[in-house]
């Protein structure tokens, strides 16, 4: 890569590679050495793919989820999952034709389609990072970052059917409250009906007491003189 253009002083970082002495899939960033216009060698730095695992597995992308490391070669450099997938078989997980990979599409966008990891229905959101030569990747499973709303929509379902709940008995007490009341003044009132026919009217003979004959006469009094006035 270097050899080939010494002419350019870019940091190259390939995809991963299987140590032959360690046996331990690794990323290598290189970078030339120039000297008067002549490629004369490379600075290498080789890093363990599980380092980038490792911190990707920090973030929460919840069980079905994806985080991924891409050259914009369309092979991945580092990926991880709670299946703890990472070494070669990150080749199987994304391919160029990837709307991510084309050139036209904006630097960094977010999209609903099926994973290419796992198949699952799921929310993939992107960044392009042009000067790296890498895209960052990351996939949502839609169980997985809809499980806390169904999780809330439950407690919810279940909070409006308590208060539901509150509310009939409430209405069920006012009810047998206002019926208990009514019942109380309707016997109150013939209770109060009988004491005055007990007060007026004597039991033996049914003759109207001195009282009431006396009221009565005043009444007959006011309106016969109200009848002489006028």
């Amino acid at each position: 890569m270097h050899r080939d253009n010494p002419s350019q002083d870019n940091l190259f970082i390939s995809k991963p590679v299987l140590g032959k002495v360690s046996g331990i899939w690794s990323i290598q960033f290189t970078r030339p050495v120039v000297s008067s216009g002549r490629f004369v060698g490379v600075i290498v730095l080789s890093i363990p793919v599980r380092f980038f695992a490792d911190f990707y597995e920090r973030v929460n992308i919840g069980p079905k989820g994806l985080i991924a490391l891409v050259g914009v070669d369309g092979v991945p450099r580092a990926a991880a999952s709670k299946s703890g997938l990472v070494g070669g078989s990150m080749d199987a997980i994304l391919s160029k034709d990837k709307w991510y990979f084309n050139d036209s599409s904006p630097n960094e966008g977010v999209l609903h389609e099926t994973s290419a990891f796992n198949s699952a229905d799921s929310l993939v959101a992107y960044r392009r990072l042009v000067q790296a030569g890498l895209i960052v990747v990351v996939e949502l499973a839609s169980e997985d970052y809809l499980a806390a709303y169904a999780e809330r929509r439950h407690f919810l379902i279940f909070s409006a059917g308590v208060s539901s709940a509150l509310l009939v008995a409430f209405a069920l007490l006012v009810y047998f409250a206002t019926k208990q009341h009514l019942g109380s003044t309707v016997t109150l009132k013939l209770a109060n009906e009988t004491l005055q026919h007990l007060v007026s009217v004597d039991l033996l003979t049914g003759a109207r007491s001195r009282g009431i004959f006396m009221r009565r006469l005043k009444k007959s009094s006011i309106e016969l003189s109200a009848m002489v006035q006028s």
